[in-house]
């Protein structure tokens, strides 16, 4: 069974088992990149819940200080100006 409140997963792991995991638990715990949040966690194509559904920008910065907010936007609005769920049009 994935813990995610008392195991620290890498990314390659989490990307492999994202139909298993909550994406708002995984804001929560996991220590996530901005192509994963993009790619994943906002994207609208995994998300499988009302509440995963619910999950905003706000609730990502809320929960990953680590992401820098003027560059996680920048790349939001670039996917939506591409109108693609594609996080590898940013790298």
């Amino acid at each position: 069974m994935i813990d995610l409140h008392n195991t620290k997963y890498d990314i390659s792991f989490l990307e492999k088992n994202i139909y298993n995991l909550n994406l708002l638990d995984l804001i929560k715990t996991q220590k996530l990149t901005i192509n994963f949040v993009l790619k994943f966690v906002l994207n609208k194509n995994y998300q499988l819940t009302k509440e995963e559904e619910n999950i905003t920008i706000m609730d990502i910065l809320k929960y990953k200080s680590h992401l820098k907010e003027k560059y996680l936007l920048e790349k939001y609005k670039k996917l939506k100006k591409n109108k693609t769920d594609s996080f590898f049009t940013f790298d």
